[in-house]
Order: C-alpha cells, then structure tokens, then sequence
C-alpha cells in the first residue's frame, strides 16, 4: 500500500514560505547538488524554448537542482505537445460535423483533440505546481522570504510574473 496523506512539501519551499516547519528536516532530507540541469537533446523545438526559458528563471529561485532535469524535460515535452493540439484547435475548432450514412449532418462531435488538451493541461499544471510556475503556488514561497534585489526577481519574474 502506498503513502498516505498530500504530498511533502520540501524543505526549500518551507524556507522560503519562513516555515517553523523547515527546522530540523534539513538533517534528514536529500539536498541535490543546486544547479542547472543538462538539457535533453531530444526536447522539440517549442520544448526546448521553453527550456532556455525557465532554467536561467528557476535557478536563479534557488528552487532548481542538477536532478531535476526529468522533471522539466517532461514538463517542456507536455508544452510541445499542449503547442500542438491548440494549434490544431485554432485551426479546425473544437468540433466537426457528424453525418449519418447518407452524407446528412445529424449533429457535431468534438475532436478527441479537446479531451488530450485537457489531460495534457492538468499534467503541466501538477508540474507548474511544483516548481511555483503558478500564481498560487509562487504565493507560498514568497509569504515568508525576504524581499529580493531587483536584478534577480527579473528573470523569473519576466517568465511567470
């Protein structure tokens, strides 16, 4: 039987949300070594702009380590592929005619297209979560951490602010 219970915040967001919490779990966690990743040479193209993107941004967060390469490759290879369908989307619309047997519209069917869009959506938003690419989420981190210098709020704040 598997874990119970929401998901462990780590440590580094306790931190920076100035959780009571954080004290004391630095002995016992994993700390990776801080860093860029490599990128994946087989990201697509829109996966890999967004790549350069948000690596430079979440580095300079402190929330990026070395290992967590899959993760974001996962998550830029969604973004090619979330690309993709609304492409597909904007050209065709959402739904095409359906016909009966004679050739008569007899109503619309929505493109299995819409369904993938959704589930791609909601796996990119778990990741989002994760690394603070959100709103709500970047809400917790800053909470508690003090006020940062301009010049290293950019980068990420042109990205996701």
């Amino acid at each position: 039987m598997g874990r119970r219970g929401p998901v462990r915040t780590p440590t580094r967001i306790l931190e920076l949300r100035g959780s009571p919490l954080a004290r004391g779990r630095a002995e016992t966690e994993p700390r990776p070594p801080a860093g860029a990743p490599q990128k994946p040479a087989d990201l697509p193209a829109e996966g890999a702009r967004l790549w350069d993107e948000l690596v430079p941004a979440l580095e300079a967060s402190g929330l990026l380590a070395r290992v967590d390469g899959g993760a974001l490759g996962r998550y830029c290879r969604l973004y090619a592929v979330w690309k993709e369908l609304d492409r597909f989307l904007a050209e065709s619309g959402h739904a095409h005619p359906l016909k009966d047997g004679r050739g008569n519209v007899v109503g619309v069917r929505a493109y299995p297209q819409v369904r993938l869009l959704l589930q791609v959506s909601e796996h990119m938003l778990r990741l989002e979560q994760h690394y603070g690419l959100t709103p709500a989420a970047r809400a917790h981190l800053v909470s508690g951490a003090p006020g940062p210098d301009e010049d290293d709020a950019s980068p990420f704040a042109r990205r996701i602010g």
